[in-house]
C-alpha cells in the first residue's frame, strides 16, 4: 500500500482531510504546517508520522464526524507528544524505502524527498503501550479544548464502535495498541462521570 496525495475533488476524501485540518487549526496549528496523505484500503485506520504529516485510510470514511474527531485527536496527540521523534535514529532505513517509493510511485526528485520525510517513520517505528494510553489521554484534552462538552465518552464512544468491528487484535486502528478493554478503562478511571461509566466499557 502506497500512500497517495489527497484529491480534493473527490467529496468523501475532501470531507476526511478537512475535518482534519478544522482541528488542526483548531488547536492552535497552521494550514501549512499540515501534510496528509491517503492509503486506499478500507480499514479504519490513521497514523501519525510526526511533524505535522498524518496518513489516512481510505476507510475512515465510514465514520461520523465527531468519530472521526476523536480518531484524529489520538494521532494529533501523537504529534504533539513527539511520540515520533525516536525513529530520527532510523534515517538510512528511511532513505532506501523512500526511494523505493518514490520510483514507484513516479513522484519525481521532489516526491522522493517529501516520501523519504515520513516513510521510514510510518513502516518502522511502533509505539509503546504507555505512548498509546498517554495520546488517548491527551486527545480527551484536545476534544475538550474543541468544546466536546463530554470528551472521554467521545472518545470511548468510537473506542466501543471500532472494537465491534473488528477483533482487538487484528490491526486496523488497533495494530500495536493496547487492548481496548484496558484504554477503555483507562479513560473511565481518568475522566470519571455517570456517562463515560456506561460508554467506557
Amino acid at each position: 500500500m502506497t500512500p497517495r496525495s489527497v484529491r480534493l475533488e473527490d467529496a468523501v476524501e475532501l470531507r476526511l482531510v478537512r475535518r482534519l485540518a478544522d482541528e488542526w487549526t483548531g488547536l492552535g496549528q497552521t494550514l501549512d504546517s499540515l501534510s496528509v496523505w491517503i492509503i486506499d484500503d478500507k480499514a479504519i485506520n490513521a497514523a501519525s508520522i510526526g511533524d505535522g504529516i498524518f496518513i489516512l485510510w481510505s476507510g475512515l470514511s465510514e465514520l461520523r464526524d465527531d468519530e472521526l474527531d476523536a480518531v484524529y485527536a489520538h494521532e494529533v496527540a501523537h504529534d504533539q507528544l513527539k511520540h515520533s521523534r525516536r525513529a530520527s535514529d532510523l534515517a538510512d532505513v528511511t532513505n532506501v524505502i523512500g526511494e523505493a517509493i518514490g520510483t514507484l510511485s513516479g513522484g519525481g526528485e521532489s516526491g522522493t524527498r517529501t516520501l523519504k520525510r515520513w516513510t521510514g517513520k510510518l513502516v518502522l517505528p511502533s509505539y509503546s503501550r504507555q505512548q498509546e494510553l498517554a495520546a488517548d489521554m491527551a486527545a480527551v484534552k484536545l476534544l475538550q479544548d474543541l468544546t466536546y462538552e463530554e470528551p472521554g465518552v467521545t472518545l470511548c464512544r468510537v473506542f466501543v464502535r471500532l472494537r465491534q468491528s473488528s477483533a482487538e487484535d487484528t490491526g486496523g486502528f488497533f495494530a500495536s495498541h493496547p487492548a481496548l478493554t484496558d484504554r477503555l478503562t483507562a479513560i473511565r478511571e481518568a475522566f470519571p462521570s455517570d456517562a463515560a461509566t456506561k460508554a467506557c466499557r
